[in-house]
Formats: structure tokens, C-alpha cells, sequence
């Protein structure tokens, strides 16, 4: 039997799960550095104050001061410049200590003014609610990437960003090339959905949340993200289907995104009787 379409009217549901937009700050999404070197296995183990510790004097004598920058550089490369600071403020940011990241991230700026220590710089702005001054140092950060670069941090944070902003068709920009060079895609994919979603572009949304999942079937929110989406093409049973799974991987006890979106269903077959 064909289900009439319920004469009630659809509410605008874009914004009635609000998804969790957080920046990934662990310390190999911040370049904190490339090598096996102690300060990043400490970092990699969020051994936060020990990195600090470590780094705090290292970063106050080397930035900006020319002759320890041409000091450093005869080591043969061993250390860019700019390290000490960014091992700082990426510790920083792990203790959500974000201006003292600010202030660190800064002094790698001024030891070497790369595009990984802005964008790094951009994303302490964003914890610290600087919107303005975060999307100013994410576009030095794209700026200053070499052309045909594999690193999609900064493009992939600046697009939460511009979510944050709802500027979703600017944000799904920057998402496709990430998807199209393989960069993160599980964050990718996550996010591209997410900003499809809110443009209503609910299949193509759908598309990107089942490659999501397919790539981590145990993040319970993306099953929630997914039921949404099905809610949104009227697929009662896969939105259904999608939160009882979601139910058996959250760690709450009562998801509220879950029991509104339920409700939200039951409220729908009503309407059909």
C-alpha cells in the first residue's frame, strides 16, 4: 500500500540535531612534528605538562631571535626553528589552555612562518572564540601551502569553521577536494555530510554518512546523523533502524537526539492514519 504523504507540516529539522563541531587537536592533526623524537611520543600519550616543561625555555630563547635561528640551522635540519613553540602549543591546547597556545603558536610564526603553525595558530583562535582572527590565519595557513600539497588539515579545519559560520556551500568546497585527494576521510566524509545535509541535500548527505560508517561503524553519532537524513526521505524504517544501532553504541543512557528524533517518527506515522 502506498503511504500518503501527512498534510502536517514537515518541520525545518536542519537544525534540530546540531552536530558536535570540534577541530581535531590531537598532536599528528597539529604537525606537531614528523619524527620519533621523545617530546612528540610524549605528546602522542598526552603527557601534556611534561612536553611543556620540556619545551617552555626552548621556545622563549629561539623565537625571534636571529641568532639562534642561524644557530639551529647549522644543526643540518635536525629541528625546524619553530618546533619548541609548536610542541608548546599543542600542549597547551591539550590542557585547553588556549591563549598561552595563542601566545606559543605565535612565536613559531615568528621562528618560521609556515603554513602548519598557522593553521595550528587558527585553530587555538577557534577554541578561544576568535572567529575572526581564526579564519585570518586559516587563509595565510592555505596560502602558504605548496601547490599539489597532500596536507588537508588547514582546508579540512577551516571548513568546520565556515560551518560554524553556515557557510556550507563554501565549507562543502574545501570537504570534495579533501574527499577527492583521500585526505582524512572519515572527517571528511562526516563533515561533507553534514553540510549537505543542511543545504538539504539529503541523498547526497546519505551518501557520505554511509561511507562514514562503513569506515568506522562503531561512532554512534554518525548513526544518528545518518537517521536524520532517512527521516528527511521519509525512510522511517532506516532512520528507525540507524537509531536502535545508535542506541547500542552510545555511552549515554539517554541520548535527547535520539528520543526527539523518535518522536519525531511517531509523530509522522500519525499523521499518515
Amino acid at each position: 500500500m502506498k503511504i500518503q504523504e501527512s498534510k502536517t507540516k514537515k518541520p525545518d529539522l536542519r537544525n534540530v540535531f546540531l552536530i558536535v563541531i570540534i577541530c581535531i587537536i590531537n598532536p599528528r592533526f597539529l604537525n606537531a612534528q614528523t619524527s620519533n623524537e621523545p617530546p612528540v611520543r610524549l605528546l602522542d600519550s598526552n603527557r601534556f605538562e611534561d612536553v611543556v616543561s620540556m619545551n617552555k625555555n626552548l621556545c622563549s630563547e629561539k623565537c625571534g631571535n636571529s641568532e639562534s635561528k642561524g644557530l639551529i640551522s647549522q644543526m643540518g635540519g635536525a629541528e625546524n626553528v619553530g618546533d619548541p613553540c609548536n610542541r608548546l602549543g599543542v600542549a597547551y591546547m591539550g590542557m585547553n589552555y588556549f591563549k598561552p597556545a595563542i601566545t606559543a603558536f605565535k612565536k613559531a610564526i615568528l621562528c618560521d612562518d609556515s603554513s602548519k603553525y598557522h593553521s595550528n595558530l587558527a585553530l587555538a583562535y577557534v577554541y578561544d572564540k576568535d572567529y575572526q582572527s581564526a579564519e585570518i590565519h586559516y587563509k595565510k595557513a592555505i596560502d602558504l601551502l605548496p601547490r599539489n600539497s597532500n596536507e588537508f588539515s588547514p582546508k579540512i579545519n577551516y571548513s568546520i569553521l565556515l560551518i560554524k559560520k553556515k557557510e556550507y556551500s563554501k565549507a562543502e568546497n574545501f570537504l570534495r577536494e579533501a574527499v577527492q585527494n583521500e585526505a582524512h576521510l572519515f572527517y571528511a566524509y562526516l563533515y561533507l555530510g553534514y553540510t549537505l545535509y543542511q543545504q538539504k541535500k539529503y541523498t547526497d548527505a546519505l551518501s557520505f554518512y554511509d561511507r562514514g560508517i562503513k569506515m568506522n561503524p562503531n561512532y554512534a553519532d554518525l548513526f544518528i546523523y545518518r537517521a536524520y537524513a532517512h527521516f528527511q526521505l521519509n525512510n522511517l524504517s532506516g532512520a528507525d533502524l540507524d537509531l536502535n544501532q545508535a542506541e547500542i553504541l552510545s555511552s549515554e543512557t539517554v541520548n535527547p537526539r535520539i528520543h526527539q528524533l523518535r518522536n519525531l517518527i511517531r509523530t509522522r506515522i500519525q499523521g499518515y492514519k
